[in-house]
């Protein structure tokens, strides 16, 4: 039995192939620009290459023939390989479990379906593309100089003929919700942090669009490098921009202190292009030695984990700590205030005996029910047993005395009971701080890596600019990163 693969050929029973309808793999390898002809005969494929006249026979289980690919249009789609965008497409061929990528020179590539990706560029929405054309045109007029044929911005925007629905960009211009996921991978923290620091870090990884404002020595560079360390860590990218070199090089010189510049690539103009091509240094010697097994990054994964829930119960007491000092401090200013009043006033003193221990919040209470008491006239027998029941006070003679008297020496007593109650919990705070840095100092993980794009001095810079930017995945203001999975927007304002 003979089966022709094609037909209508210029010898008959044979075609040459057009790699545009078929596709033949012979032993897994795309060979078919190189087969002149081929039939199957009796269970074998006798194969003819181009500009060769012997017949080579091949079993039928090592020849596969595909053939009517489906088209996808590479002007609408973005086209991804392992997550890396493929450009200057001519033409892309869906042979089901294979993908043939034409190029625009000519050159063509043959994928496995599990390798390719698609997205739809969100340009094929109306209202994006007549938002983005209304930007594109306000860019391309924006000229530093009156003789330049085309602006600097107006490029950039030419430049981007796709947009990708997951950037911030295709958020902005088709109007969808900003996204936002859950936080799943251990933050590290290699480069130090306070509380706002870890909230901006963590929210960085999380939010789609995140603003972290900040005068200068506040901290900023040092949140871009823990969120770099992040993204490195999750094998992710990382662009860091800014209106000004000074900017980008003080995150350099940071990295280049841990001696881990060897990770950042410092482009922009051509002048740093050249320079960073120019004189790379090589990489560390011992890096081999970084890569661990999975049972040690297991371990320093559990590691981190244990210390991050120590960091956190130490971020909670700080902050407590704070709001304690500061809300003790006020109240030592009120007091200083109210002692001369009430030794200038030379008021009675007397105690307030109580069948149960009396704390700042009960003396307030005591103090709002017998002002509420007084105010409707005298203080009667089921006041005075109100609160021997409830407050547990048997001074009775205490209502003997003006209710100026009363009210004066029960702040007071308010005064000192919460003055106190507050350096008390301050001294417990101060100790479970130093049980748990010094539980800390035992379990310390190393290797810390991070990804995104961070744009510093942001404010410098005008609205149409920063579109440039949202195309990207992830962006902050002085510094942002690249994810793949999603875009963040991040800027620090001096």
């Amino acid at each position: 039995m003979v089966k022709w693969l094609w037909h209508n050929s210029t010898e008959e029973g044979f075609i040459r192939l057009d790699i545009k309808q078929h596709l033949l793999l012979l032993k897994g390898e795309d060979k078919t620009d190189q087969v002149d002809t081929c039939t199957l005969r009796e269970g074998k494929w006798q194969i003819r290459y181009k500009g060769n006249s012997k017949l080579y026979t091949y079993r039928e289980h090592n020849v596969e023939w595909l053939k009517d690919p489906t088209q996808i249009d590479p002007v609408i789609n973005i086209v991804y390989e392992k997550n890396k965008v493929v450009s200057d497409l001519q033409l892309v061929l869906d042979f089901s479990t294979y993908f043939r990528l034409i190029f625009k020179n000519g050159f063509q590539k043959l994928l496995h379906a599990s390798d390719v990706r698609f997205e739809q560029s969100s340009l094929v929405n109306h209202r994006a593309k007549n938002c983005f054309d209304y930007l594109k045109t306000v860019a391309n007029s924006m000229k530093e100089k009156q003789d330049e044929e085309q602006s600097f911005l107006g490029r950039q925007f030419n430049s981007m003929d796709k947009i990708s629905p997951r950037s911030v960009l295709s958020s902005y211009l088709e109007k969808k919700p900003l996204t936002k996921k859950k936080l799943q991978q251990q933050v590290i923290f290699p480069f130090g942090f306070n509380a706002s620091q870890k909230s901006a870090v963590e929210k960085a990884i999380t939010e789609q669009v995140s603003v972290i404002e900040g005068p200068p020595g506040t901290g900023k560079t040092q949140t871009i490098l823990n969120i770099i360390a992040n993204a490195l860590m999750n094998k992710e990218t990382v662009a860091i921009v800014s209106n000004n070199n000074s900017a980008t090089a003080n995150v350099l010189q940071k990295l280049e202190k841990e001696k881990l510049d060897f990770v950042a690539a410092y482009l922009g103009n051509k002048e740093n292009k050249k320079s960073f091509f120019a004189e790379q240094g090589p990489y560390p010697a011992d890096m081999e030695e970084w890569s661990l097994d999975e049972e040690s990054s297991q371990h320093i994964k559990q590691e981190l984990l244990d210390s991050q829930k120590m960091l956190d119960k130490m971020l909670e007491y700080k902050n407590q700590h704070a709001l304690l000092r500061q809300e003790l401090d006020q109240l030592k200013t009120e007091y200083v205030y109210f002692t001369q009043y009430y030794k200038e006033e030379k008021f009675s003193s007397f105690q307030l005996n109580s069948l149960f221990r009396l704390h700042s919040d009960k003396v307030m209470k005591i103090l709002i029910d017998y002002k509420q008491t007084v105010e409707k006239g005298k203080v009667k027998w089921r006041n005075k047993l109100y609160n021997l029941l409830v407050h547990g006070v048997f001074s009775f003679g205490l209502y003997q005395h003006p209710p100026t008297t009363v009210v004066s020496f029960l702040q007071n007593k308010y005064y000192l009971l919460k003055i106190n109650e507050l350096k008390q919990r301050i001294e417990e705070l101060d100790q479970k701080l130093a049980h748990t840095t010094h539980s800390l100092r035992g379990s310390a993980g190393k290797n810390y890596l991070f990804d995104y794009v961070l744009i510093d001095e942001a404010s410098q810079v005008d609205v149409v600019l920063r579109i440039t930017g949202y195309s990207f995945k992830n962006w902050l203001k002085s510094f942002h990163m690249t994810s793949s999975e999603n875009f963040f927007l991040f800027f620090l304002f001096s």
